[in-house]
Order: structure tokens, then sequence, then C-alpha cells
């Protein structure tokens, strides 16, 4: 059953790669849970497949370009965690690249909670002057 479960998690990334919000809506539970860090101005946890297209409307947002190399996909069970690199650069920042761990909970063949692990104080200086809600700092 589990290997199933890293198919789930690898058919999200690969419609993320292609930029497809439907066919990345299609792994995921219509209640999932999605957390990035509260730090950064796109985090927070978000809910539902609305939630998962605000998340990324927020993102498209404020990174000018964002890619991640997937590493490793780990099998856990009903969990999966994907090791990566996270490479990006905010709008009006510098750029980053920095190791990232993404923890997804997958039952009944789609996902239902998100977790993103990531140094934010890396990202955070990378960063225009923003203050904690992602406004630029006048």
């Amino acid at each position: 059953m589990s290997s199933r479960n890293v198919g789930v998690v690898r058919g999200f990334n690969d419609a993320l790669a292609q930029g497809d919000m439907g066919g990345m809506l299609d792994f995921l539970d219509p209640q999932l849970e999605w957390r990035a860090p509260e730090s950064v101005p796109w985090g927070g946890t978000f809910r539902g497949h609305d939630g998962v297209r605000k998340f990324h409307a927020i993102v498209a947002d404020r990174i000018a370009e964002a890619r991640r190399e997937k590493q490793q996909y780990l099998d856990a069970g009903e969990r999966v965690v994907v090791l990566l690199r996270s490479i990006g650069r905010a709008k009006g920042g510098t750029g980053w690249g920095l190791p990232e761990v993404h923890v997804w909970t997958v039952r009944h063949g789609k996902a239902v909670s998100f977790d993103n692990y990531v140094d934010t104080a890396i990202v955070l200086r990378t960063l225009p002057d923003m203050n904690r809600h992602g406004e630029l700092e006048r």
C-alpha cells in the first residue's frame, strides 16, 4: 500500500512541475491541511483545495522564481518524506538554495496533509525589507 502512497506524492510533484493545478488537486483530499512555516510571507495553514489555490497564489505573488530538485522519496507507510533542494528568489530579493523536507500523509489514495520544513532564517535573509506579513517596510 505505501508504495502507492509514494506514487500519489510523485504524481502531485509531476503536476506541480507542469503548472497543472487541476492535476495537482487530483492527488489531494478535499479536506487536506497544507502547512508552511509561519515565519515566511507565504506561510500558514491552508485547508482544502481552495486553501492550496490560495497558497500557490500567494507564492506566485511573492516569489519571482522557484524550483525544487527532488532528491529522495522515503516510504514510511502512510507518510511519505521527500528530501529535496529548494532554489528560488523572492520578488525584489536575492536568491536561495537550501535543503527542504516535505512530509506528506496519504490515506485512501489522496494526500490528507502536507508539512514543509525549511531553514526559514536563510529564506528570510534573501527577502527585501518586509515585515512579518510580507509587506514592504517603508
